[in-house]
C-alpha cells in the first residue's frame, strides 16, 4: 500500500509566471518542510534563483510570498513551517492590481 505523502499547491504570479514557465505546480513534502526548503526545491535555475533571491541569499525586497494567503513576513518568514494543502502563492516585485 502506497503511503500518502502530504503535498502542497504553489502558484506563481506575474513575470515570476514566466520565469518558472507554469501557472502552478503541487510539491510533495517528502523532503520539504517550510517556506526555505520549498524555495530551495524551486529555484533549480540561476534565473530563477535571480528572480527570488537577492546577492546575499535573501528574498528580494518586494517579492511577496503567501502560504494561505498570509503573507510569510507576519508568520515565521522563510522558516513558516507547511502542511498538506497549504497554498503558496509567490508575485514577483512590483505586482500591481
Amino acid at each position: 500500500m502506497k503511503a500518502n505523502i502530504p503535498k502542497v499547491k504553489v502558484k506563481f504570479f506575474g513575470n515570476v509566471r514566466e520565469v518558472f514557465q507554469e501557472k502552478e505546480r503541487e510539491i510533495e513534502l517528502r523532503n520539504v518542510s517550510n517556506i526555505q526548503e520549498l524555495l530551495a526545491l524551486l529555484c533549480d535555475s540561476y534565473r530563477r534563483r535571480q528572480k527570488i533571491f537577492d546577492q546575499s541569499g535573501q528574498i528580494r525586497a518586494g517579492v511577496i510570498i503567501l502560504n494561505n494567503g498570509r503573507n510569510i513576513h507576519f508568520l515565521d518568514g522563510i522558516q513558516t513551517e507547511l502542511k498538506e494543502g497549504d497554498i503558496i502563492a509567490i508575485f514577483p516585485a512590483g505586482a500591481g492590481g
